[in-house]
């Protein structure tokens, strides 16, 4: 997405460049221009530029759109795919008639919470690997 956003942020750079770079020089020979009537010349072809940029910035937009939207997509589905295990071994649990340490919602919130946050804002290490083979050799939670 980074290059994506970069390229299309440098064609954008590269058509208003070109597009100053026809002002100043229509500027700079403006007699000429004027004897010439080719002041409609110079607009149009200054629009061009600006158009070509215009797109540029367009594109930039549904690049970006896209990978915040890929971005949110995979964080919702996170998320509902724990919310939706917690529910599950809640529900197991009742169904199998457990008396005894039986996960609750407090407990699979509060591990679901746990390993999210764990996992987003840090990278895994053995801590987190051995908290993961401990939650998941539980018989009542896997």
């Amino acid at each position: 997405m980074i290059q994506a956003v970069t390229e299309a942020q440098n064609t954008a750079l590269d058509q208003y460049a070109a597009a100053g770079g026809l002002a100043t020089e229509s500027l700079g020979a403006v007699r000429t221009v004027s004897a010439l009537n080719a002041q409609p010349d110079v607009i149009s072809k200054y629009r061009v530029f600006l158009f070509e940029a215009m797109h540029a910035g367009i594109k930039k937009g549904l690049k970006v759109g896209a990978g915040n939207g890929a971005l949110y997509f995979a964080f919702f589905c996170t998320s509902a795919l724990g919310f939706w295990y917690s529910g599950k071994l809640i529900a197991d649990g009742i169904s199998n008639g457990c008396t005894d340490n039986c996960p609750n919602g407090g407990q699979t919130h509060l591990h679901f919470v746990t390993l999210f946050v764990d996992l987003t804002f840090h990278f895994p290490t053995l801590v987190h690997v051995n908290f993961l083979f401990f939650f998941c050799t539980k018989k009542s939670y896997c």
